[in-house]
């Protein structure tokens, strides 16, 4: 276990993120934070408040982003990264899900969300992509 983001031998003191993997038609949809200042996609989500279940905290930060309603089904994946920009800990808890109203337009908010987009699981593992999303969206494509 040579991570180099790792510290050997410290509690892991950070944030909790949880995110979806949406598919449809083939393709799951990523986005694009407008404050990193870099050209990283991720997985639609964001940070759990304290004191609030992970699914619904999911579901709140995806109607804060992208102004509709979710189902969370099942934890795809569970992962850390370190955050250089934040210099912080990030542990991140992937689940799959669907929009609960798929005829239902998003409504982005740009403070948010920079773009969104479809890609397919090949096009997403290709692109910038966080190391711990593109191990969840293999985890992802290996259950189909």
């Amino acid at each position: 276990m040579n991570d180099p983001n790792q510290k050997q031998g410290l509690h892991f003191l950070g944030k909790v993120a949880q995110k979806i993997i949406v598919a449809r038609n083939g393709k799951v949809l990523l986005t694009r934070d407008p404050r990193d200042g870099v050209d990283v996609w991720e997985l639609p989500g964001g940070r759990l408040n304290q004191g609030e279940e992970p699914r619904q905290g999911l579901r709140r930060e995806l109607m804060e982003e992208l102004g509709v309603e979710f189902e969370v089904n099942d934890i795809v994946h569970v992962g850390q990264f370190f955050r250089e920009l934040e210099n912080q800990a990030t542990l991140v808890l992937v689940y799959s899900g669907e929009q609960s109203n798929p005829k239902e337009v998003f409504q982005v908010d740009e403070r948010e969300v920079a773009e969104l987009r479809w890609f397919t699981i090949e096009e997403a593992l290709s692109t910038k992509l966080y190391d711990v999303y593109k191990e969840a969206l293999q985890e992802f494509n290996d259950k189909k």
